[in-house]
């Protein structure tokens, strides 16, 4: 687990089995927005995760794209992760510029977000045939949570797992959402 999550768990005697229903939550403390984003400076979650499972996280950032797919044939990558139009453009640049094709660099599955398109069958369908590999989508939101919905190896829509509930900032109860003058706090 993450080491900010064992941390909030932590904070009130909870473990992440306890959790087996939607009431179960009110037992965890809230998170401010602040609190990812410091405990994200501090460590990342996401290589700790990549590494946790053997993998390799090769964060190249943009404007570098010769760059990235050099890492890629020298990292022997098997996996981008980026947004659709991004691994259109790397795949043209990967042709046209450096005389190489997709499909023979090695990446088996693209992963992307951020923008629309991975759900839409052509594009789909296009960054597929472009790399000969499987392209799987997620879904996020910076306010709400970065992924809070990803496309499994079926590739038969998003599955999402968010639960969003209006809380009393005084009490810290869920107010029923058809309740009139209806007023909160939005805690991510």
């Amino acid at each position: 687990h993450a080491p900010f999550c064992a941390k909030k768990f932590s904070s009130v005697g909870a473990e992440p089995h306890d959790i087996r229903s939607p009431a179960d939550l009110a037992r965890l403390p809230f998170t401010e927005k602040s609190e990812p984003l410091q405990s994200q400076a501090e460590e990342s979650p996401v290589a700790g995760a990549v590494e946790e499972i053997g993998a390799t996280l090769l964060p190249v950032g943009t404007g570098a794209s010769d760059r990235l797919l050099a890492s890629i044939q020298a990292m022997r990558a098997t996996v981008l992760a980026t947004t659709p139009s991004h691994a259109i453009y790397l795949a043209e640049i990967a042709r046209n510029d450096l005389g190489v094709e997709p499909t023979e660099l090695g990446i088996i599955n693209v992963m992307v977000g951020a923008e629309p398109g991975g759900g839409v069958p052509e594009i789909r369908a296009r960054i597929e045939s472009e790399w000969n590999a499987t392209l799987t989508e997620s879904i996020g939101n910076v306010d709400v949570f970065t992924i809070h919905s990803a496309e499994c190896e079926a590739q038969d829509g998003c599955h999402d797992y968010l639960l969003m509930e209006i809380i009393n900032p005084d009490s810290g109860s869920v107010i029923a959402p058809d309740q009139p003058e209806l007023e909160g706090k939005y805690l991510s």
